[in-house]
């Protein structure tokens, strides 16, 4: 494993929506330039904790996939960009959705077929969770599901009463 100090400048997401006050979700979308001498990266947000061997989703990797992530339950995310999704013309599956914190990239295919671009374009019409939305549909039929053990489990740790057990 490697860890890198790369700077980016936020003025190029400026006129896009931020989150939580920011434009810093966006730049996971820059890798493959970013990255030029890399074919593979996992990207994570910071509020995850995995329980396991980083080396077993490493392992992972198949060249038939742009993305390798988990689905994204959450039902706050879900309502919001489904409706988005079928309002734009955007095929939606509960199924298949998958969560941007968790991004295995396989950059050598992003390069290849202009994903970084695509995903760019996209974010001028404003989807309701910005990156996540376009690169589900940017992505869409070449993304690799992992089992969910490796999506954060901040609620396992300190528990919710809102939140059912089996979640």
């Amino acid at each position: 494993a490697s860890f890198r100090w790369i700077p980016v400048n936020e003025q190029m997401f400026v006129g896009l929506q931020k989150w939580n006050g920011g434009y810093m979700v966006y730049t996971r979308l820059l890798l493959p330039k970013l990255l030029s001498d890399c074919d593979w990266v996992i990207y994570c947000d910071c509020d995850f904790l995995w329980l396991r061997d980083i080396a077993e989703l490493w392992r992972e990797r198949d060249e038939r996939y742009g993305v390798i992530s988990t689905v994204d339950g959450s039902s706050d995310i879900l309502n919001g960009d489904a409706p988005w999704f079928r309002k734009n013309g955007f095929p939606f599956d509960l199924k298949t959705y998958f969560c941007a914190g968790l991004t295995f990239f396989n950059l050598k295919m992003f390069r290849e077929k202009g994903w970084q671009e695509r995903c760019l374009e996209l974010l001028q019409f404003h989807p309701p969770y910005n990156d996540q939305s376009v690169l589900n549909i940017t992505c869409l039929g070449r993304v690799k599901l992992v089992p969910q053990v490796w999506q954060r489990f901040t609620e396992r740790v300190t528990p919710r009463p809102d939140v059912p057990e089996a979640y």
